[in-house]
């Protein structure tokens, strides 16, 4: 019998990790990944300060809370009962508790620089879930990775306002429809998706997806570059240019949930992905 041995690639799965060898998920591989599937007690709020996130109360919310459980083994993000409040989270702090519950493992912070992606890559897939009271959503969420930011939207209207230096992300505003964005410096540039959750499937049931883009930059400065996104797997849409990080400033992986005027929904984080090639290995 001759060599059966196959010296090809040996694929992850579809979607972001399509053509990424099985040796990305290698700690010798050319790729940093880190995921977060939040098995352990966060209780509160401020239990997610201590393991690295900043937290930000946007237009006062009353009773909002971000909680998760090794029993649910999802991050829970509830608005809370005021029209257009919630809560932004950014995980760019340093973790102020050493022990349970540990460091949640996810990429980030990130200072960037004018040179610091150049000929690299990064990725970032989420599995996030929506629900409501109702079947029907009028909240509005925002993620991915985006530079320090307290409000990335607009309390009323749920429009997407970064500060300077953007980011790469997903972005559902109160009409329920799902788009995904880049930003460079100050202009946001989105595309509005098929995805439409303005009517859930009923109510009180988590709707899930998976959403996640592949970013290749060029010249970082001059924000040149290749993202691909992806929802459940399929490549939803491709953007050249117009990439984050050209200069000086701090990246995270980033959430931002704020209800609407019927105050019925809420958003679950079932896991985060996120990894970069390793520094001196170039992007074909």
């Amino acid at each position: 019998m001759g060599n059966t041995h196959w010296s090809g690639p040996l694929l992850v799965g579809g979607g972001l990790a399509d053509e990424a060898p099985i040796s990305v998920l290698d700690p010798r591989s050319n790729y940093k990944v880190t995921v977060e599937q939040f098995n352990e007690d966060i209780p509160d709020i401020a239990g997610m300060e201590t393991v690295g996130w900043a937290e930000a109360a946007i237009n006062t919310p009353t009773a909002a809370t971000v909680i998760a459980t090794p029993e649910s083994g999802y991050l829970l993000l509830n608005p809370g009962t005021k029209a257009d409040a919630g809560t932004s989270l950014q995980r760019n702090l340093a973790p102020t508790a050493a022990r349970v519950p540990s460091s949640h493992n996810i990429l980030g912070p990130i200072t960037s620089t004018a040179t610091l992606m150049d000929n690299r890559e990064l990725f970032f897939e989420t599995r996030i879930g929506v629900s409501g009271t109702t079947a029907a959503w009028d909240a509005k969420a925002i993620f991915g990775w985006i530079v320090t930011d307290v409000a990335m939207m607009g309390s009323g209207d749920g429009v997407v306002a970064l500060d300077t230096g953007g980011g790469i992300g997903f972005h559902i505003g109160e009409n329920g429809v799902l788009s995904y964005f880049t930003q460079s410096t100050t202009v946001y540039n989105a595309v509005a998706t098929t995805l439409d959750i303005s009517t859930l499937g009923a109510a009180n049931t988590i709707q899930w997806y998976t959403l996640g883009f592949r970013a290749r930059w060029g010249d970082a400065s001059a924000g040149e570059g290749v993202v691909d996104f992806y929802r459940d797997g399929s490549l939803i849409g491709t953007v050249a240019d117009d990439m984050p990080m050209t200069s000086t400033q701090v990246y995270s992986v980033s959430y931002e949930m704020l209800t609407g005027a019927a105050l019925v929904n809420d958003l679950y984080v079932d896991y985060i992905a996120t990894g970069i090639s390793r520094p001196g290995h170039t992007i074909p």
